[in-house]
């Protein structure tokens, strides 16, 4: 069904908040509203253009209050001075089509500075007034009185007073013209009876997802909020096992032909998952997006980039006629029964607290037909935030452990729910779920990956365009943006690109850093509230006292190990009444904790309430940070016990870091910042990892202000960094603490490779047996080959001394692709997800890797001599014997997605000392593909590969000018060299 589109007519200037919400019901109403905003610039286009653009249209809503508009001059009869709007609806009504009519009520007060006459009235107080502005004047204001007679006698108008007004007149008049044409959404497009699935629960399961709740940082007064649905991008994820694999004809094994990211909401329809994800990343946004789609039955037409870079995404046939059924654990755990000691549910259990839940949180909807649909294999269980369910809660001997309860009942449920066909997603922060606990659950694995460039430019693209600042600002935007490299980690996360979107309007100013951001982004929230700065200072720090006491306990009476991302009612009360009576003085005007709850939760725009008893912020990280200034706030210079007491808990890492941070930009200068760095690299103790990584974040925001602590304080850091690789912590606090030895400096990679034979390793002479043949190759001399894949910090030293444009070492061929692709650095050169300084680069095509090993003073490696250096003394892997192992190689498996800093598996290291030569990334080789001349060869495998068989025999092969996310490279150098 192709989707009714609805042109809004009506002046501009004077009901630009008008239009928006006339807009907005539109897309309630799942039409597509156009409006002349939409049409090209550059002043008002020929009048024949305009009303072909209306006649094109299904439905045309004409808005009237108190101005008469352009009168275009190439009317046919221009002595009638029909205005646009008026010309508009005769179009519409010639065509044989149907116009809605919206009159401003008559009774109702309006600005005078928003009707024709001001113009004479401003004109004759300044003196200045003269006939023909009298005549104009006199010509519009009779001309709008016979338009509204015009209207009444050809349509049949609704009125309004005010913008709230109108929405809902609209929605009305739409509802009817629907129910009129035979339009009615639900039953036409999904093609179920009502008998099946509530219309009532979809409806309110489908206003609940398409909301964004943040409404006070909308920057123009009277912009009602984006829909979901108008600035949703796809959700990104690393390619998986299933996606693109080619068989090679040399060697008979699977390897991946191309690369990108795949989309999330394809894989979804593949089968269920689990989605790990950092805060901010889109996990939440994305469960709700399935659940929207699933009931809206089609996927909504949105605003896409130029043909060449469109990001298409489908809505799955898998998924549709699912039931969706979306559980908040934050509000869900609540209902687990409080048993002293209690770990683990069973599937009755769990199905028991789910029927609870649903039938108390849920509208439309009950447990006998969720349960129906489950039974018969046609639902989507979406369960989002496992990371937001306590570990325990209670005290001394009634603590209970909330989240083990609930992982445990969803082991026991969910085989059988797949089992009946049902599609199941959980989502989660990476700390949310064990090894052991993902392994059990049974579901594949996806992280939700950094948005690539091309989506953050389309976010922006849909962001301000939504909001009727235009695509211009949008492209102001991402040409500021390129020039602020720093801001690149923050870029692709969902919520911080929001919130840059949001402040951006401000003047075109752009945040320093993530904790300037948010200090930004909740000022600017509190600020649109209130407007007073004395109460936006009140509500700051009453917020920071909850988000605080939802950390700690703090006012309720308990020491939390861990925060909670919900509360009641009530607890907020007993927090602010601690925090009144701990202090000397009385507020004016203060009245009770219940009312100040209440216009927290009415007006701040960032706690919100769930259900009529919870409330919780907006995001985590809100709560994060604002609990960090209140922690500021208590502690006062006294900082690191506070920070020592929470160092080795994951879920208290984000508040740390924004404390580390806020510090830094408030004392304007290192020093505290350094000596909390150098007490907590005194306390740490052996395989302390999640401490560690903590510093590491701490480090991290030190470089970045351009610092650096003593040299012997980061010796020791950079000791622990080496250690936790040799030690093979545990992964995600490995790969942590080896990307901040990268910022650090990392001893372990030299960072010139034309000067440096250290950094290479010396492979002999030899003979080399091919695979299953026994063919003998002979190697008839040594070489070197880079102990590592050439990395960042590495091919930094190629770019910044101008590589890219001295013709020296680049090959005639090589040189045409550069010159005619305007190429100058990697692809991914600044991505975040991809440039760390000790990580392999990527994103170089053969041409850029052969550029690069002659100004190395060396060149690719043939396909011979990188098997010989992988497996001479006939190794069946480069570490040895034995089937891959999750401490050998960056594979698939790991769930990473994503490139490792450069020997983070040494336990995969050849017996010559080469790192990375399976996993990680596929490098390219010298030779060509012998069965196909124009390609060149990439051996090794990579994250994207499955750790299966021989990996680092697995061979493929690549067009010269690919350039992949997953394809780096080494350097081969011959002793005379």
């Amino acid at each position: 069904m192709e989707i009714p589109i609805v042109f809004i007519s009506s002046t501009y200037e004077d009901l630009i908040a008008y239009r928006i919400k006339a807009r907005d019901a539109v897309a309630k109403m799942d039409c597509l509203p156009k409006m002349m905003e939409y049409f090209e610039a550059g002043g008002n286009p020929p009048l024949k253009t305009c009303l072909e653009k209306v006649r094109s249209c299904d439905l045309l809503i004409v808005v009237v209050a108190h101005r008469y508009g352009w009168i275009p001059k190439q009317q046919e009869k221009p002595n009638y001075h029909k205005s646009i709007t008026w010309l508009e609806c005769e179009a519409m009504l010639n065509a044989g089509k149907k116009v809605l009519t919206f009159l401003v009520d008559e009774k109702c007060k309006w600005p005078d500075e928003l009707k024709d006459s001001y113009e004479l009235v401003q004109a004759l107080e300044k003196n200045e007034a003269n006939i023909e502005l009298f005549k104009t004047v006199n010509l519009k204001t009779k001309r709008l009185l016979e338009l509204k007679e015009w209207l009444k006698n050809e349509t049949t108008p609704a009125y309004f007073t005010n913008p709230d007004s109108l929405e809902s007149a609209v929605l009305l008049s739409l509802h009817g013209w629907q129910k009129e044409k035979g339009k009615e959404i639900w039953m036409e497009r999904r093609e179920i009876t009502e008998e099946d699935i509530p219309i009532d629960y979809l409806n309110w399961l489908m206003e609940r997802c398409t909301s964004i709740e943040l409404k006070a940082h909308l920057a123009r007064e009277g912009c009602a909020p984006p829909r979901l649905s108008s600035v949703y991008v796809p959700t990104p994820t690393a390619e998986w096992r299933k996606e693109k694999l080619v068989k090679s004809k040399k060697e008979g094994v699977l390897f991946r032909k191309n690369e990108g990211f795949a989309l999330l909401l394809e894989r979804l329809a593949d089968e269920s998952l689990y989605v790990s994800g950092i805060a901010g990343c889109g996990k939440s946004t994305f469960a709700k997006w399935v659940a929207y789609l699933i009931c809206s039955g089609e996927m909504p037409e949105q605003i896409q980039m130029k043909d060449s870079e469109k990001i298409v995404e489908n809505f799955p046939d898998a998924l549709k006629g699912k039931m969706p059924v979306l559980v908040l654990f934050r509000e869900f755990w609540p209902f687990l029964e409080k048993q002293p000691g209690r770990r683990s549910l069973n599937r009755k259990e769990f199905e028991t607290v789910l029927k609870e839940y649903i039938e108390t949180k849920f509208e439309g909807l009950d447990w006998r037909k969720t349960e129906h649909y489950i039974d018969d294999g046609k639902a989507i269980l979406l369960f989002d935030g496992v990371d937001e369910i306590p570990i325990s809660s209670g005290e001394n001997k009634d603590i209970y452990y909330p989240r083990e309860m609930i992982l445990d009942g969803l082991k026991s449920c969910i085989p059988s729910w797949k089992d009946s066909g049902n599609r199941v997603l959980l989502t989660s922060r990476p700390y949310g779920v064990t090894e052991a606990d993902e392994q059990q659950l049974g579901l594949e694995r996806s992280e939700i990956i950094e948005l690539p460039q091309v989506l953050q430019q389309l976010f922006m693209k849909r962001w301000f365009i939504a909001l009727a600042y235009g695509e211009k600002m949008a492209d102001e935007m991402i040409w500021n943006l390129a020039e602020r490299e720093e801001l690149t980690e923050l870029t692709g996360n969902t919520v911080m690109l929001m919130a840059m979107c949001i402040l951006y309007p401000e003047g075109g100013r752009l945040p320093q850093d993530k904790a300037e951001l948010y200090h930004l982004t909740i000022d600017r929230i509190l600020y649109n509230r209130y407007r007073d700065p004395v109460e936006v200072d009140k509500a700051h720090l009453r917020l920071s006292v909850i988000a605080h006491g939802m950390h700690t306990g703090e006012g309720l009476g308990e020491q939390r190990k861990m925060p909670l991302a919900v509360t009641t009612k009530n607890e907020i009360d007993r927090m602010l009444q601690f925090y009144l009576e701990q202090q000397t003085y009385t507020e004016r005007g203060f009245t009770s904790v219940a009312e100040v709850r209440e216009e927290l939760l009415s007006r701040s725009g960032l706690l919100i309430q769930r259900g009529d008893l919870e409330a919780a912020f907006y995001h985590l990280s809100f709560q994060d940070y604002l609990a960090a200034k209140r922690l500021m706030q208590l502690a006062g210079d006294n900082l690191h016990p506070i920070i020592d007491e929470h160092a080795d808990v994951s879920e208290w890492r984000q508040t740390l870091a924004f404390v580390f941070g806020i510090l830094l930009r408030e004392k304007r200068s290192p020093e505290k910042n350094i000596q909390i760095l150098t007490e907590l690299i005194d306390s740490v103790k052996q395989r302390q990892w999640v401490r560690l990584a903590l510093l590491g974040d701490f480090f991290e925001i030190i470089y970045a202000k351009g610092y650096e602590p003593a040299q012997k304080v980061t010796k020791r850091f950079i000791d622990f960094c080496k250690n936790a690789i040799e030690e093979k912590a545990p992964l995600a606090q490995r790969f942590d603490l080896g990307r901040a030895l990268g910022i650090v400096g990392d001893p372990r990679v030299a960072v010139d490779l034309r000067k440096n034979l250290e950094a290479y390793v010396l492979i002999p002479k030899g003979k080399l047996t091919l695979g299953e043949t026994g063919k003998k190759e002979t190697i008839d001399e040594s070489f070197y080959l880079s102990k590592y894949p050439v990395t960042n910090a590495q091919y930094r030293l190629f770019v910044e001394e101008d590589g890219y444009r001295n013709e020296k070492w680049w090959s005639k061929e090589g040189k045409e692709w550069r010159d005619k692709n305007n190429i100058s650095e990697p692809q991914f050169w600044k991505q975040g997800r991809w440039n760390g300084p000790n990580f392999p680069v990527v994103g170089v095509s053969w041409y850029e890797a052969k550029a690069f090993c002659a100004w190395a003073g060396g060149r690719l490696p043939s396909e011979m001599e990188w098997n010989w250096a992988a497996y001479h003394a006939e190794r069946e892997h480069p570490w040895g014997k034995g089937e891959p192992k999750k401490e050998e190689a960056n594979f698939l498996g790991l769930g990473l997605n994503r490139t490792t800093p450069v020997g983070l598996f040494p336990a995969g290291a050849t017996p010559d000392g080469l790192m990375d030569m399976a996993g990680n990334v596929w490098e390219w080789c010298e030779d060509c593909d012998y069965e196909e001349v124009n390609r060149r060869v990439v051996r090794g495998g990579a994250f994207t590969t499955n750790a299966y068989g021989a990996p680092a025999l697995e061979c493929g092969s690549g067009d010269p000018y690919e350039r992949h996310n997953h394809q780096g490279f080494r350097v081969l150098r011959v002793p005379s060299h």
